[in-house]
């Protein structure tokens, strides 16, 4: 029986923290003896998403005092490691790979650590980049969610980890893959946008798209929190659109939510792989996407399952928009493509069957 420690940031609400809970509910139904254990976060924050009762959620601020500096946290996480005895460390998100592979230095455990970001384009600070530089070379396997991305850093002559890189994209939901394509469609005039209202999502170019066409009794919903809501809703005022676009929040239920709408819309600035976008095309929404430099266009099939527009070109967002107003068949000719490409590629089993893949891979090297 395998015995493995999950390490997240936190258990609020995000893409990273959705598949740890996902990978530690499933090994577990499996048989596997499962800890995830939240690195930067109390127990009294509570989780966003349902662990297990047969997970074993351990806090690493419930070892130490909260005040404790960053060097106390490693050797607190390095003496978990030390007295748990895990087969293997999945570690989610650069900060907490970093102290990841930091805390389990010379003690022989395969860490297998996931990048959930295209590294050439995202905005950590300078101080972790180069940790990343450095470390992820001492990991037993990089994850990274993309054929396009592993392309990108197999030809990096300067990458050091290149040669432990692995593909796993995310996995969809048993509950969802239940689901017909014909259960998922709804009938509504509805678009929706999903994440956080931040900067790098770009919310505001679907608004000004959104803006410029002719719309037919379509509506637009957004949901998420962020930093952003203010000036999206000064954009809403401005453009006297307070009666067709709506600020929703966060929500937990998101499968109603893209069950309810027939086009999702995505203008990211950068995306490694958005499980919102996962959730929106295994659900039966008809997707447009930005061509960011990673996940969409591979998700998309290269504009395949779903319209890609070049980046910042809000001109052909609101175009892409319309064509699908005006055009109710090209709906379901793409919600239908999108749905069958991400329940082929993407399925619960076929995703987990990777995992074990790797986890194998491991143990024939633990015992060369």
């Amino acid at each position: 029986m395998k015995k493995i420690l999950i390490l997240t940031s936190s258990l609020n609400m995000g893409g990273a923290e959705r598949v740890a809970v996902y990978l530690a509910n499933s090994w577990s139904e499996l048989g596997y003896e499962v800890t995830l254990m939240p690195t930067f976060s109390g127990g009294g924050s509570g989780s966003f998403y349902n662990v297990s009762d047969m997970v074993d959620l351990v806090y690493l601020n419930e070892l130490i005092d909260q005040k404790s500096n960053y060097f106390k946290r490693v050797f607190a996480l390095r003496s978990f490691l030390v007295r748990g005895e895990f087969d293997f460390v999945v570690s989610f998100l650069t900060n907490v790979n970093i102290i990841a592979l930091i805390s389990s230095f010379f003690l022989k455990k395969p860490v297998l650590i996931c990048e959930r970001s295209d590294p050439y384009v995202d905005k950590l600070p300078f101080f972790f980049r180069l940790l990343r530089f450095f470390l992820y070379p001492f990991s037993s396997k990089v994850l990274i969610q993309t054929n396009e991305l592993f392309k990108k850093i197999e030809s990096d002559r300067f990458c050091f980890y290149k040669r432990k890189l692995g593909v796993v994209g995310n996995p969809i939901s048993s509950k969802i893959e239940k689901n017909s394509f014909y259960e998922c469609c709804s009938s509504e005039k509805k678009i929706i946008s999903m994440g956080r209202l931040d900067k790098d999502k770009q919310i505001d170019h679907i608004i000004e798209a959104f803006h410029k066409v002719d719309r037919k009794g379509w509506i637009l919903e957004i949901y998420g929190d962020g930093p952003q809501k203010g000036y999206l809703q000064s954009l809403i005022d401005k453009y006297y659109l307070n009666d067709c676009v709506f600020l929703n929040g966060a929500v937990i239920d998101v499968d109603s939510v893209y069950k309810g709408a027939r086009i999702f819309c995505m203008a990211s600035l950068y995306e490694g792989f958005p499980n919102s976008l996962l959730e929106a095309m295994s659900l039966g929404c008809a997707v447009i996407s930005y061509k960011t430099p990673s996940g969409p266009s591979e998700m998309l099939d290269y504009g395949l399952s779903g319209v890609l527009v070049e980046m910042n070109d809000i001109d052909g967002l609101s175009n892409a928009l319309q064509n699908f107003i005006d055009n109710p068949n090209e709906i379901e000719n793409y919600s239908r493509k999108s749905y069958l490409s991400v329940i082929n590629k993407y399925s619960s089993s076929a995703v987990l069957f990777k995992w074990d893949a790797i986890f194998d891979e491991l143990n024939i090297k633990k015992k060369i």
